[in-house]
């Protein structure tokens, strides 16, 4: 219940999150941010991250400064592609030192991020409270992935490009009937 409640990547770290589903992790009044994801380096070495086709929602802290879905320091560098940050509760990503990084491409957040692609939009979300994070019909969302992503897993019709998110690429891509 404090740094990286979802996920804490630590000390020169190499890591994949791929079709990852992080959410409703909640911290004390203790933490800075990092709820969903908390990346750190060690010794000036950072870690180096890669999250694609993933949703980090719902995450929260009351005492938070930020960075609630991802939260970068100590020489660490993050790529996110084709994946959903929302409501976290405050900033999605907060890059605590210039030593450190985000790129995101094909992305939607809560907050403007500045990749090709990116979406600043609510993701329509069947229930987040309940943590249903597969996407109504009309999200923005759907077919917004990275037009080179691979999508032949989504049932037809699938506007022949990938959802965004942890359904991306899947059998349960697309629109739900609620």
């Amino acid at each position: 219940p404090s740094v990286g409640a979802g996920v804490f990547i630590d000390d020169r770290a190499v890591a994949t999150l791929d079709h990852e589903r992080i959410h409703h992790n909640l911290c004390g009044d203790a933490t800075a941010g990092g709820v969903g994801v908390y990346v750190d380096g060690y010794d000036g070495v950072g870690s180096v991250v890669e999250i694609r086709r993933s949703t980090i929602a719902g995450n929260g802290c009351p005492s938070s400064q930020g960075g609630n879905a991802l939260y970068v320091e100590a020489g660490s560098q993050v790529t996110l592609r084709d994946s959903i940050l929302w409501g976290n509760g405050g900033d999605d990503v907060l890059v605590v030192d210039g030593t450190s990084s985000v790129a995101a491409t094909y992305t939607l957040s809560g907050g403007p991020l500045e990749g090709d692609g990116d979406l600043s939009a609510d993701p329509l979300f069947v229930d987040l409270a309940a943590g249903d994070l597969r996407l109504r019909a009309g999200s923005p969302a759907i077919d917004a992935a990275d037009p080179s992503s691979p999508f032949d897993r989504e049932p037809e019709p699938n506007g022949g490009r990938a959802d965004l998110g942890a359904y991306g690429d899947t059998p349960h891509a697309g629109p739900t009937g609620d």
